[in-house]
């Protein structure tokens, strides 16, 4: 058996590709092509690299890799609701907190978080409600359970007794731990009354018909 050692390797025009220092290996691709198949790598340290035709997958967006602050690193499939949806006099408790929410009036939706508590979510939405009758409600809150939402006031129907309102707004989740989440937006109220509303409704006839209408929401995961 033969054994070549080198510290070495040039292309035929002299342009060093391959050179050793004793401890580490380093390759020159300037101004020349590689193809590779098959390769199983650990512990890359790369720069300006250009890469085309890849496909990024889940594992590319683990809490093992970094991304600049800032980066957006996924953004859900929105959910759009059309149409005027039914509306009833309820109130739904959010846990044991002072916070009741009307649930005909909510939209929802998921994402499954990749990175650890280094990134956070951001709740994008853009919803329109009418007020219709009994108590009303003041606020509106986005939550995935009790221990995580954020509620703002918006005394809408106060202001505007009967018409369409529409909200739209980004709510920041911080310090979550990757998996998945389901959010969800709505009216609500700090005490336990009925409340009626109804989704897309227009508050009179020279606005855009309910049945053309949409409201919607969508989360973008956020390096911190």
């Amino acid at each position: 058996m033969s054994i070549l050692k080198v510290n070495k390797i040039e292309d035929v025009s002299g342009n060093e590709i391959l050179s050793s220092n004793g401890s580490k290996w380093n390759l020159n691709l300037a101004g020349n092509n590689l193809t590779a198949n098959d390769v199983t790598a650990s512990n890359i340290t790369t720069s300006n690299l250009t890469s085309s035709g890849g496909t990024i997958t889940d594992s590319t967006l683990a809490s093992t890799n970094t991304f600049p602050s800032g980066h957006v690193i996924q953004t859900s499939t929105p959910t759009i609701l059309t149409n005027s949806s039914a509306y009833s006099a309820n109130a739904t408790r959010l846990g044991s907190l002072d916070i009741w929410y009307h649930n005909d009036s909510k939209i929802t939706n998921s994402i499954t978080k990749q990175q650890g508590t280094s990134s956070f979510l951001l709740v994008h939405y853009t919803v329109t409600r009418r007020f219709i009758s009994d108590s009303g409600a003041h606020s509106h809150v986005t939550f995935i359970d009790a221990n995580n939402y954020i509620a703002n006031n918006d005394d809408f129907n106060r202001v505007a007794d009967g018409q369409a309102r529409m909200i739209s707004g980004s709510a920041p989740f911080l310090n979550l731990a990757a998996g998945s989440y389901t959010f969800t937006n709505a009216v609500a109220r700090g005490t336990d009354n009925t409340m009626s509303f109804q989704m897309n409704a227009r508050s009179a006839t020279d606005g855009i018909s309910d049945t053309l209408c949409s409201s919607w929401m969508y989360i973008q995961e956020i390096a911190g």
